[in-house]
C-alpha cells in the first residue's frame, strides 16, 4: 500500500512540475533543481511499476506528500521553494518559520 501511494505522490510531483508554465526570466539554477527533482520523483514511479522498487518508510512518504503539497501550493514555481525573502511566496513552508523568526526578533 505504501508503495502506491509513494507513486501517486511522485507522480503528481512530475505532472506538477511538468506541466509549469514558466513566466519572467529564465534562471538556469532553479530550472537546473526542478530538473532534477521532476527526474528523480520519475525514477520512482518507473521503479514502482516495474517492480524495482522497495517499500518506502512512513517518514520518506510524508517527506514526498509535503514536497508535493508545497510544490501545489506554489502551483509549480520551484523558484518560491527556494526563495525565502520573496514576497510572492505562495508556500507555507517558507511563509511560517520566517513568520516565527521575525516574532523572536522583536521581542
Amino acid at each position: 500500500m505504501m508503495l502506491i501511494i509513494n507513486a501517486v505522490i511522485c507522480s503528481l510531483i512530475v505532472l506538477r512540475l511538468a506541466l509549469f508554465v514558466r513566466t519572467g526570466r529564465h534562471r538556469i539554477f532553479i530550472s537546473i533543481c526542478a530538473y532534477l527533482i521532476t527526474v528523480a520523483a520519475g525514477i520512482e514511479v518507473i521503479h514502482t511499476v516495474y517492480g524495482i522498487a522497495t517499500v518506502p518508510s512512513y517518514a520518506e512518504v510524508f517527506l514526498k506528500a509535503t514536497l508535493c503539497i508545497a510544490i501545489f501550493q506554489t502551483r509549480g514555481n520551484v523558484a518560491h521553494l527556494l526563495q525565502p525573502n520573496s514576497k510572492k511566496v505562495g508556500s507555507r513552508l517558507v511563509r511560517i518559520p520566517r513568520a516565527q523568526t521575525l516574532k523572536t526578533k522583536h521581542r
